[in-house]
């Protein structure tokens, strides 16, 4: 199993892991109201839209993430919006690859 995304460690098989994306979730939800960018230019409302994502990615996986996520990526909602998808793959992934080691596990080991 493959635990690296973008070549960052990642482990949802951890509780914190979980605590950390449902408190980052929440932030995210909060930090992008649909009527938050009306009074900006579409330019300034794409920078912060993008700044959002990097505070959700450095606030989930540590400091300097976002750094190394979108390096090179110029702010774009496109391009952010499939990276953030891609990491949900990735979560959704794991947590079939750790289930099923579990459910192995039990398996193996449940009394006859």
């Amino acid at each position: 199993m493959n635990d690296l995304f973008y070549g960052l460690e990642v482990d949802v098989s951890e509780a914190g892991f979980y605590e950390r994306l449902d408190k980052t979730r929440e932030i995210f939800a909060k930090e992008i109201p649909e009527d938050s960018f009306e009074k900006l230019k579409t330019s300034e409302s794409i920078h912060r839209y993008c700044g959002v994502f990097r505070k959700f990615f450095d606030d989930l996986l540590g400091d300097g993430s976002a750094r190394v996520i979108f390096k090179d990526i110029p702010d774009s909602v496109r391009k952010y919006n499939k990276i953030l998808a891609e990491f949900y793959a990735f979560v959704e992934g794991q947590a079939i690859e750790i289930a099923k080691e579990q459910n192995s596990l039990i398996e193996k080991y449940k009394p006859e």
